[in-house]
C-alpha cells in the first residue's frame, strides 16, 4: 500500500496530487518541476530562410508521439488523442487545425509513467485537476497508521522523547503533559490558544506543508508570486535575481487572482 500512494516523480507520500488525462497522478510540484514550453515539441513550421511552411505540407505524420498526446484546455474538458487516425494522416486541413490548436498551448508535461504528452495553456500544472480521492486516501492511510507523535520541547532539550499528548495549534508545537504545563500554562494571551489532539495536529501540519511549495530553481524557497512575463511561479530570490513581472505577494500564489489559479 504504501508503494501505491507514492508519486512516481519524488517517490514519495502524495502531496497535493494532480491528475493527468492519462488517469496518472504526481504531485503538483513535481509537475510544476517537469513542465517546460510546449514549442520544445511542435514540429517545425519555418524553414531554414525563416520561411512559413505552406499548411498543405503540414502532416500528423509530424506529430511521431501523437498516439501519446493529450491536450487540457482550461475553457472545455479537454481533447483527448488515444489512437493515431490513418485516415487522417496526410490530410492538411486536420493536420493544420491540430498544430493550431497545440500553438495556443504554453506548457508541455510528458507523464514519467506512459510517456504520454500533455499540452497545457498558460496557467501549466496549475491548471491540473487535483486528485481529490487520492488525496483523501492518502490522508486516511496516514491517519491509520497512528504514528505517535514526539513532544517538540523534550526533543529540542535533548531528553528522552516523550510521546505528544496535545498540540498548539497556534505555535504548532507538540507538547506532552510535563512541558505543556511548563512552558504553555493557561495564562495570558495563550489562554486564547487552541490545542488540539496529536491526529488533528499531524493532520494540520500535513496540510501546511501541501501549502509550502518549493521553488524549483531555489529549492530551498518557498514559491510566493505569479510572474505574469513568465507565466510561472516564482520565490522572492528569483525575484532579486531576475527580472520578472509579478503579481500579488501572498503565500501560495494568492496572487494569481487575474489569472484564476493559486496554488493553496
Amino acid at each position: 500500500m504504501d508503494e501505491e500512494l507514492k508519486c512516481p516523480v519524488c517517490r514519495r507520500t502524495y502531496t497535493k496530487p494532480v491528475l493527468l488525462p492519462c488517469s496518472h497522478s504526481m504531485c503538483v510540484a513535481c509537475a510544476l518541476s517537469l513542465q517546460e514550453p510546449a514549442s520544445n515539441h511542435l514540429p517545425q513550421t519555418t524553414l531554414e530562410d525563416g520561411t512559413p511552411v505552406p499548411s498543405d505540407q503540414i502532416s500528423l505524420l509530424d506529430f511521431p508521439d501523437i498516439d501519446k498526446l493529450s491536450i487540457v484546455s482550461e475553457t472545455d474538458s479537454g481533447v483527448v488523442c488515444n489512437s493515431r487516425p490513418s485516415s487522417y494522416v496526410g490530410t492538411p486541413s486536420v493536420a493544420n487545425i491540430f498544430l493550431q490548436s497545440l500553438q495556443s498551448c504554453s506548457w508541455a508535461i510528458r507523464c514519467c509513467v506512459c510517456q504520454r504528452l500533455v499540452f497545457l495553456e498558460e496557467n501549466g500544472a496549475l491548471s491540473l485537476p487535483t486528485n481529490r480521492a487520492l488525496e483523501t486516501i492518502v490522508e486516511k492511510y496516514q491517519n491509520r497508521k497512528k504514528v505517535d507523535s514526539k513532544c517538540d520541547k523534550c526533543t529540542d532539550q535533548g531528553h528522552v522523547a516523550v510521546t505528544a499528548t496535545s498540540m498548539c495549534a497556534q505555535c504548532e508545537i507538540f507538547y506532552c503533559d510535563a512541558c505543556r504545563d511548563a512552558h504553555h500554562p493557561a495564562k495570558g494571551a495563550l489562554t486564547k490558544h487552541n490545542l488540539v489532539d496529536p491526529t488533528q495536529g499531524n493532520m494540520m501540519r500535513k496540510r501546511k506543508a501541501a501549502k509550502d511549495l518549493k521553488c524549483h530553481e531555489h529549492p530551498t524557497e518557498l514559491l510566493a508570486m505569479y510572474c505574469i512575463s513568465c507565466r510561472l511561479p516564482v520565490c522572492n530570490l528569483c525575484l532579486r535575481r531576475s527580472p520578472h513581472e509579478p503579481r500579488g505577494a501572498a503565500p501560495g500564489l494568492h496572487g494569481q487572482e487575474s489569472e484564476g489559479k493559486t496554488l493553496s
